[in-house]
């Protein structure tokens, strides 16, 4: 590989990144995708944790069945 000094996110003649690496802009993507449709937030919950992995399982009511009477 050729050592430029160069900041630029350009490549090189063989297409081999050089220089500075810009990363590609995720939020905005987000952004623009969640304008195009209806929107969802309404029926999604943010719940924090301290753990660092998981899930929670989440049951229909209609699959829930009340204790038998011994």
């Amino acid at each position: 590989p050729k050592v430029m000094n160069l900041v630029t996110s350009s490549t090189d003649e063989a297409g081999n990144a050089i220089g500075l690496t810009i990363p590609q802009d995720i939020q905005t993507a987000i952004n623009t995708l969640v304008r195009q449709f209806d929107s969802l937030q309404q029926y999604v919950n943010r719940e924090a944790v301290s753990t660092q992995s998981g899930s929670r399982v989440y049951e229909k009511w209609t699959d829930v069945t009340p204790l038998a009477d011994l």
